[in-house]
């Protein structure tokens, strides 16, 4: 079956909608025909799973007594499936199917299931309590610690979380410490249950233990909830532990970082981010970087002007908001260097701070950087790309403003025109003066722009 095993629940309801179709023709003598005839297992099981979904409550229970002398894949399932029937007798055929399944089908099949168990935990009509004595319990059986540990690292964290939670509370030794895996576990509910466990049963040193591994948890909520309960441990925090989680790539990390840092050891969290910043011998950590983006002020001028050269995008936009806090403003070179070397987030960012008015772009820093001997072929595009994240009304007035006497200028004016005709039927109010200083605009340049294009922008212009 290439479904996932907890959907076989879904196949099952989908066929027993339209069970009229699926069984029209089938005889009465189909269950005999199906564990009497010669056929290959391949094909028994599929149709024993269809038959014990049969609309006939009586026929679906011959077929669940029957199923234990065929074991598998799909006579596991559809037991399981039928543990919540609506009718006393077929679920209590299918609980008994069950139990004897388990004992008779291979462990390989009995794994691959387990997210249907999970499933079958939550059905209305399913018995929570039977599951949990008859099958959930067999799976905690000592002579089946294979299949936990197996269940344990298994790439379903539903039943990952199952198999940490059952084994922890059992008691069970898989030869592994169950708290130190569930705490490194990639899924961050996984981690929180066991840190919160381990609040709960185990001692200071302990507890200790398993937080100190949880500040290196991939999820962020990880990091921050081990560094909340080493914070309430005596002395688990050391000043220089503290200064490197507050780099840490979390905000939630860091500003509980900081926090303990003031409170603690009354160091100010932005000293020790100008510290990483002021080592240029490696990149800056984002999360540094970040947090004195925040908080930069006219001294750190020239720390976020060195970092707007630096090769990676999240960095240089980073950097400059941290320029503009400060109370910087980017340079002709500065402007020209970030639109050349692009990326996403700068160019996003820039045309964000444009909007608010924190930098400037008219038309001499426009045509300086179009014009420029240097300006790679990527600078046009850019560009481009930059005023398609303006205002709409700012990025046509802009264009309607720089002129277009060089060649090289012309022809990359009259694309961004065209780029803002295809994007002129978006809404975008204007208002009565500002309409008419474009019509203005519009006029004066009528002799340089296409006809079409010409009518088209007058026409967007009136229409707003």
């Amino acid at each position: 079956m290439s479904l996932p095993p907890e959907k076989l629940f879904d196949l099952d309801e989908r066929l027993r909608f339209c069970s009229s179709t699926v069984f029209g023709d089938w005889p009465t003598s189909a269950l005999t025909h199906i564990t009497t005839g010669e056929l290959e297992p391949a094909l028994r099981q599929p149709l024993l799973f269809l038959l014990a979904g049969h609309h006939d409550g009586r026929l679906r229970q011959k077929a669940l007594w029957k199923l234990p002398e065929f074991p598998g894949y799909l006579a596991l399932a559809v037991a399981l499936i039928r543990c919540a029937d609506w009718v006393p007798e077929v679920k209590h055929a299918a609980q008994e199917a069950t139990k004897r399944l388990l004992e008779l089908s291979d462990v390989e099949d009995v794994l691959t299931l387990w997210p249907l168990v999970l499933r079958l935990r939550v059905r209305e009509r399913g018995s929570r309590e039977w599951l949990e004595h008859h099958v959930e319990s067999w799976a905690l059986r000592t002579e089946l610690r294979p299949l936990l540990r197996s269940l344990v690292a298994i790439d379903n964290a539903q039943v990952r979380a199952w198999a940490f939670s059952s084994g922890l509370q059992a008691g069970v030794d898989l030869g592994v410490d169950l708290l130190e895996t569930a705490v490194r576990d990639p899924n961050p509910a996984i981690a929180l249950y066991a840190l919160r466990h381990a609040q709960r049963q185990d001692d200071d040193a302990r507890i200790r233990l398993l937080a100190k591994i949880g500040l290196n948890a991939p999820h962020p909520v990880v990091r921050r909830e081990s560094l909340r309960v080493l914070s309430g441990l005596e002395g688990a925090l050391t000043r220089d532990k503290l200064l490197l989680t507050v780099c840490d790539a979390s905000a939630g990390v860091r500003s509980l970082s900081a926090f303990l840092l003031r409170e603690r050891y009354a160091v100010e969290p932005s000293a020790r981010w100008r510290a990483v910043l002021d080592d240029q011998s490696r990149r800056p950590t984002l999360g540094a970087l970040v947090s004195l983006a925040d908080h930069a002020q006219p001294e750190d001028m020239d720390r976020m002007r060195h970092w707007l050269l630096d090769s990676s995008g999240p960095v240089r936009m980073h950097a400059l908001r941290g320029l503009l806090t400060s109370g910087g403003q980017l340079s002709e070179d500065e402007f020209a260097h970030l639109v050349t070397e692009g990326g996403n987030p700068v160019l996003r960012f820039l045309a964000s701070s444009i909007r608010a008015g924190d930098t400037k772009l008219g038309v001499e820093r426009l045509t300086s950087v179009l014009t420029s001997p240097a300006a790679p072929l990527s600078v046009s595009l850019n560009l481009r790309r930059l005023l398609k994240k303006l205002g709409h009304w700012q990025r046509l007035e802009l264009l309607l403003q720089l002129p277009a006497t060089q060649d090289t200028v012309r022809e990359w004016w009259r694309r961004a025109l065209a780029d803002w005709d295809e994007d002129s039927g978006m809404y975008a109010p204007i208002g009565s003066n500002r309409r008419l200083e474009l019509l203005r605009l519009l006029q004066r340049r009528q002799e340089e722009i296409d006809v079409d294009h010409y009518d088209a922008i007058k026409g967007a212009i009136l229409r707003h």
